[in-house]
C-alpha cells in the first residue's frame, strides 16, 4: 500500500478504544496497515493474558447468557486480532486486476492477487478494502480508444466498437481523447442543426451478446464541457436489445452533467431483455426542438449482467475486448490468531460501505455475504449476510450443506456508499446467537450447535454470496455481548 494511503487510513485512528490499544485485524482504525506495531503488539499481549481469564469466568457464571457477559472483566472487551498486513494471518487472491480510486481521488488499477483500497472519489475518505463478485463489462472499447479528431464520416471517427447514428440535423464531431484523474474518455461535440436527433452507441449491433429474461446494467461517466443545454428536449441513456425498439432506460438531469467533475458522474441505467434477444447496447440518445450545440466528455461505459450493476471494469491498454473482474477471495486461517479466537463465544464486528445501486432483486442468491467463517466449503459456515436492498441483516448457520438457525434485524436503506456496522454474537455453552446493525439487535435465538470454523472469511458467506462494496473494519472480541450491549457496539 502506498505511505501517503497509509497515512490517510491512520488518520481515521480515535486516540484509543475504551481505554486501550488496538490490535486489529481488519479494523475501522486501521493503525496496524499504518506501521504502529508497538501499540499492535501491547494490544495483542494484554488481550491474550485476558482471554483465558474471560472465558473461565463466562463457563463459570450460571443461569443465563447475560449473567455470564456481566461476569467477563472488561479488559477482555477491548479489540483483538491482528493485523491486515500479517502474511501469516492474511492471504487475499484474484485472478485479475481491479479499479478503483485512490486516496487522491484518481482512478488506479491494482495487480493480480492484491488487495484495492478504495476511496470515494469526492470526498476522499476512506472505504477499506473493495469487494465484489466476479462481473464482465460486456463492451470491448470502455477506454475510449481509436477514436480519431475531426467530423464523424468526413475524417473523424467515434472509439473503435462504437457507433453513431445521425436520424435527422444532427452532426458529430470528434473533439479527441484522454484521461481525467487517470479515467479514460472521448470529447465529443453535437451539433444539431434544427428540430433533430441522434445516437452515439458504445458497442456494435453485434458486438454484446445478450441472454434471453436477464437484467443488464448500462454504465457511464458523463459531463458537459461545452456548449449549452439550451433547445435539447431530450438526454436519454439506455440499454437497447438487438435491432429492435425494445429498450429502457432513463433521462440524464442536464444540471448533473454541468458537474466538473467526470469520475463523479457515473450514470446507470438496465433492461431486462426478452426470452429470444441476443444482442443489447448501452448508448445515448439526444433530442432537440431546434438548433442546439454540446460538447459531452464521456468515459468508461459499462454494460454487465445485473441484478445489480458491479464496479469499474477495464481490459488491457490497446487490447480491446470484454473484460472481467474475478472476485477477490480473503482468507485468514484461525489457528493462526491463537488466543486471540475463542471459538466457544465471541462476537465480531464488520464495518462495511455499501456499493451503489439499483438493487432490483430480491432473490436469495443475491444477498451479500459480510463476514463468515467455516472450513471454506458450502457445508460447515456461519457469518453475516444482508439482502439486496441492505434494508434486512441476517446471522446465517449452515450444517452439513442444510441452512440452519438465523437471526434477523430490520434496518433503514443507506444511501450509496455508507459505512454501516453490523455485529454477530455466539455462544456454544448458553446457545445463542444474534445479529445487530446500526444500533439495533435482532432476534435472539437458540443455536443449537454450532460449525467449528477453520477459516474467517471477510467479503463473502463461504463459498457463495460475494459483497459488493467496502470493508472498512472487522473486530475480534472473546466474549459475547447480547440484546443491548450487542446493539450498542454498533
Amino acid at each position: 500500500m502506498p505511505e501517503a494511503d497509509r497515512v490517510r487510513l491512520a488518520a481515521r485512528v480515535q486516540a484509543d478504544y475504551d481505554g486501550y490499544g488496538y490490535a486489529p485485524l481488519l479494523a475501522d482504525d486501521l493503525r496496524a496497515v499504518a506501521g504502529l506495531a508497538a501499540d499492535v503488539s501491547a494490544g495483542a499481549a494484554s488481550s491474550n493474558a485476558a482471554v483465558a481469564a474471560a472465558n473461565a469466568d463466562r463457563i463459570a457464571a450460571a443461569g443465563s447468557a447475560a449473567a455470564a457477559a456481566a461476569t467477563v472483566s472488561a479488559v477482555a472487551n477491548r479489540t483483538v486480532g491482528r493485523s491486515i498486513n500479517d502474511t501469516a494471518a492474511w492471504s487475499f487472491t484474484r485472478s485479475t486486476r481491479a479499479w478503483g480510486y485512490n486516496s487522491a481521488g484518481s482512478l488506479a488499477d491494482v495487480a493480480v492477487d492484491a488487495p484495492l483500497w478504495a476511496f470515494d472519489p469526492n470526498v476522499l475518505t476512506p472505504q477499506g478494502m473493495s469487494f465484489t463478485g466476479a462481473r464482465t463489462n460486456l463492451i470491448r472499447n470502455p477506454r475510449c480508444e481509436g477514436a480519431t479528431a475531426g467530423i464523424v464520416g468526413s475524417g473523424g471517427a467515434v472509439p473503435t466498437n462504437w457507433g453513431f447514428t445521425n436520424f435527422v440535423n444532427s452532426v458529430c464531431t470528434v473533439i479527441g481523447a484522454g484521461t481525467e484523474l487517470g479515467v479514460p474518455y472521448v470529447e465529443v461535440r453535437f451539433d444539431l442543426t434544427g428540430a433533430g436527433n441522434c445516437q452515439l452507441h458504445f458497442e456494435t449491433t453485434t458486438g454484446a451478446p445478450a441472454v434471453g429474461l436477464t437484467t443488464y446494467f448500462g454504465a457511464l461517466h458523463l459531463r458537459m464541457v461545452a456548449g449549452a443545454t439550451t433547445n435539447f428536449t431530450n438526454l436519454l441513456h439506455t440499454i437497447r436489445v438487438d435491432a429492435v425498439t425494445a429498450q429502457n432506460g432513463a433521462n440524464f438531469s442536464f444540471a448533473g452533467v454541468t458537474s466538473a467533475a467526470l469520475k463523479s458522474q457515473r450514470y446507470v441505467c438496465s433492461h431486462t431483455t426478452l426470452a429470444d434477444a441476443t444482442f443489447a447496447r448501452n448508448r445515448i440518445t439526444l433530442t432537440s426542438s431546434a438548433t442546439a450545440t454540446i460538447t459531452l466528455r464521456i468515459g468508461m461505459p459499462d454494460m454487465q449482467a445485473g441484478p445489480f450493476v458491479g464496479p469499474i471494469i477495464l481490459p488491457t491498454v490497446a487490447a480491446p475486448g470484454a473484460s472481467t473482474r474475478a472476485q477477490g477471495l480473503a482468507n485468514i486461517p484461525v489457528a493462526d490468531l491463537g488466543t486471540r479466537w475463542n471459538y466457544r463465544s465471541g462476537v465480531i464486528i464488520a464495518d462495511w460501505s455499501s456499493a451503489p445501486g439499483a438493487f432490483t432483486s430480491t432473490a436469495d442468491a443475491d444477498w451479500f455475504g459480510i463476514c463468515s467463517w467455516g472450513d471454506l466449503t458450502a457445508n460447515e459456515r456461519m457469518g453475516i449476510v444482508v439482502n439486496p436492498a441492505h434494508t434486512s441483516v441476517e446471522a446465517r448457520i449452515t450444517q452439513g450443506g442444510a441452512a440452519g438457525t438465523a437471526s434477523v434485524v430490520s434496518i433503514s436503506a443507506p444511501a450509496a456508499g455508507s459505512t454501516i456496522r453490523t455485529a454477530i454474537a455466539w455462544d456454544r455453552d448458553f446457545s445463542f446467537l444474534q445479529v445487530a446493525a446500526r444500533g439495533t439487535a435482532g432476534t435472539k435465538v437458540a443455536l443449537g450447535s454450532l460449525p467449528l470454523p477453520g477459516w474467517i472469511m471477510p467479503g463473502r458467506y463461504a463459498t457463495s454470496h460475494p459483497l459488493f462494496g467496502g470493508m472498512s473494519g472487522l473486530e475480534i472480541r472473546p466474549a459475547a455481548l447480547f440484546d443491548a450491549a450487542l446493539a450498542a457496539l454498533t
